[in-house]
Order: C-alpha cells, then structure tokens, then sequence
C-alpha cells in the first residue's frame, strides 16, 4: 500500500467515517429489512397497495436513523427493529394511553382511593438505582401486541416488581384480567381496554378485587367478562396507589428511590428508531401517549437518566428498555424542560376538553407517574369481593 493512500484514509473526512457508522444496524433497503425480521412473506400477503404504505413508512425512519447517528454530539444510537415499517395506525394501536391531568383528573378520580405519602426534602438519595437487579423473576419484558395497552402491562409490571420487593416471589400478573376489567366509566385515559385507560385505573381495580397469578394451565389473550375477579387461585392485592407530584423531577426520583417502580407517562412517538443510549430526541412540547415502568435512574459520561421498561418486546431497544435523559428541577417551580401539549385531544385532555396542558420532563415523562401501594399476594376462593358486587 502506498504512503499517499495510508495518508489518504488517516485524513478520511469526519463526514465519510460518521456515514459510514450511520449505516450500521441500518438495512440498505426495504427487502433487506424483511428479510431480516421474518417479514417478507407476511408483507406480500398484504398486497401491493399497503407494500407501498410500508415502504414509505421505512424510508422515512431509515432517514431519520441515518441523522441520528451521523450526529457527533449524539447521545443515543438508531437502528432498525421489528417497528420500523409499521403505520401510524399500528403505532397509535402500540401507545394508547390518555392521561387525565389538572383539575379534570382530580375531578375524574376523585371516587378513587388515593393516598399521598409526604417525602422529605434534600434526601441524600443514591446516585444510581436499578430494581431489575433485585427483581430476578420478574424481569420480562411483554409484547403488548396491536392493542392499547400499555397502561395495563405497565401497571401489571409493576404490581409484579413490588409484589417480589415484598417478598413474594415470582408473581407473574394476568394483565387481561386489568385490561378487560378494569371499570372506566367515567372515561379516564380513554375509553378502557385497547382504547386506553390509566394505571391509577388498574391500581384501584386491584385494590378492589385483586388481579389473578397466571399460571401455566392458563391461556395468555381472550376476554375475561364474567370472570372478572371470580378465577381462583393467589390474587395480587394492594392497599391503594400513590400520584406522585406531577412535572417535578425530584418528586419521581424520590419515588423510585424509595418506593419502587413507578409507572409513567412519556411520548413514545419517535420510539421505534431506539437502539441503546440516552434518547433526547423529543421536543419540550411533548404528545404524552404511552404508558411505561421506570425502574431505575442514573446517570453516565452522555447525562442523567431514567431508566425505562417499554412493552414493545426484549428486541427492542436496551433488552426491551429505553433510557431518557433526566433534567434537575430548576431554581423555580419546574424543571428546566418543560412545554405544551397543544393537540390534547390526542392524549391528555379530558373527554371534549382541547385545553394545552403543561408538560415537562424528556417526552412528557413527569406528567403523570402512580405506584402501587402494600402489593401482596393471597388466596380466593372467586367469589365476588362487597366492592364487586356493588
């Protein structure tokens, strides 16, 4: 190899070396891409017509992913996933949660149990906190599935990380128990089931008749109906739910410190494009539309996290998990990322309320965060609890 063509390549353009990593975990085309998540057969059955909607929907994140990763400030790493393909109506169907907030909350659930549990100011909390590491058994990360339920597997995630901090072992939660039963009358967060729903929702539901262990004999899926609260066999129960202080950072990271996982709300709309690192992609005026499990917090040479559980399957992102950037309350009322949603209706109003409502936190993360409270773990015979019954 000559001298001139080493000096060549050692002065190779920044711009050359970052497209080239740009590319990698990219497929260099949509067939590629098919071919590589066991899709193309599924997509030719789809007909020519949706081909194109896919396709479309591909390039455009591969464009995005590329300018992500030729970014050399960046703080996270885009690849392709099972989602990178998917419709706008497929990813809607992968959110479905519609937090209530303000007094349109407190109004909507106000006929609920709520506890508040004071904490003390200026904790000397740790630095890092991962309840993963003390919740061997309950460390799976579900698949959701083309159905809105998030606030559901998220609520069921945490009910089973709290019930193993409390000593109960290996509690795997029948989450369509929460999904198909959960009451919303009054239509907080949705319209219940696939149409969304909250977490406070499920927390109370459980409170009141208790959520089913799966067991092996058991069939994931169906609809539960009549058999709401009347399968026998170890039920999760708790003693009620925590709201923790809405868009201040320091309330959550208290929360998790001291409590446990907590389920929160976040914007997941650009999501499908996570690999692994700090996500800082979403701007200040977040859409909230997603319900998530932080179980964790930290902070590495990129910044300060929360360490999120996603339900879109171990394949995507960190196992199945996202980090987001985490900002410190600033010298006022808020922290210092903090927006508006301006398009409610889509995820955080009240039903016929198209108010904007504040936001704050990396992708709206700190709007609406609950916990569970006294989760524990006890036999039924299947008959109806009073609160069933009423």
């Amino acid at each position: 190899m000559s001298l001139l063509l080493v000096l060549l390549q050692l002065l190779q353009p920044q711009a050359t070396r970052l497209a080239t990593e740009a590319s990698v975990g990219l497929p260099q085309n949509y067939s590629s891409f098919l071919q590589a998540f066991g899709l193309l057969e599924r997509r030719l059955k789809e007909g020519p017509e949706m081909w194109k909607i896919r396709e479309e929907a591909f390039w455009s994140r591969h464009t995005m992913a590329t300018k992500q990763n030729r970014d050399p400030e960046r703080r996270w790493v885009a690849a392709a996933s099972h989602l990178f393909d998917a419709t706008e109506a497929e990813m809607k169907e992968m959110t479905g949660y519609t937090p209530k907030t303000s007094a349109s909350m407190h109004k909507a659930l106000g006929f609920l149990h709520i506890q508040s549990l004071p904490l003390p100011e200026n904790l000397a909390l740790p630095q890092d906190v991962d309840w993963r590491q003390h919740t061997p058994t309950s460390n799976f990360v579900r698949t959701q599935g083309s159905c809105g339920s998030c606030w559901a597997v998220a609520s069921a995630n945490a009910l089973e990380m709290h019930a193993e901090l409390n000593g109960h072992g290996s509690a795997g939660v029948a989450y369509e128990e929460i999904l198909s039963c959960t009451p919303n009358t009054r239509h907080c967060g949705g319209d219940g089931g696939c149409s969304g729903a909250t977490a406070e929702l499920a927390f109370q539901y459980v409170k009141d008749s208790g959520v089913v262990m799966r067991t092996p004999e058991m069939a994931a899926g169906g609809v539960w109906g009549e058999r709401c609260g009347m399968q026998p066999g170890q039920r999760i129960w708790t003693d009620g739910f925590v709201r923790v202080t809405p868009n201040l950072a320091q309330p959550l990271v208290q929360a998790i410190a001291m409590q446990g996982p907590v389920v929160v709300s976040a914007d997941a709309t650009n999501w499908e494009t996570y690999s692994y690192g700090i996500f800082d992609s979403c701007s200040k005026d977040a859409r909230v539309n997603h319900a998530v499990l932080a179980v964790g917090y930290g902070q590495s040479a990129s910044g300060k996290y929360f360490l999120i559980r996603n339900s879109w399957g171990g394949m995507w992102g960190e196992q199945g998990h996202i980090r987001l950037l985490r900002f410190d309350d600033g010298p006022g009322p808020s922290p210092a990322f903090c927006g508006t949603d301006y398009h409610p209706e889509e995820g955080v109003a009240c039903q016929g309320e198209t108010r904007p409502v504040k936001v704050c936190g990396m992708c709206g993360i700190l709007l609406d965060s609950a916990y569970p409270l006294g989760v524990r773990v006890e036999s039924s015979t299947g008959e109806r609890s009073s609160a069933q019954k009423m």
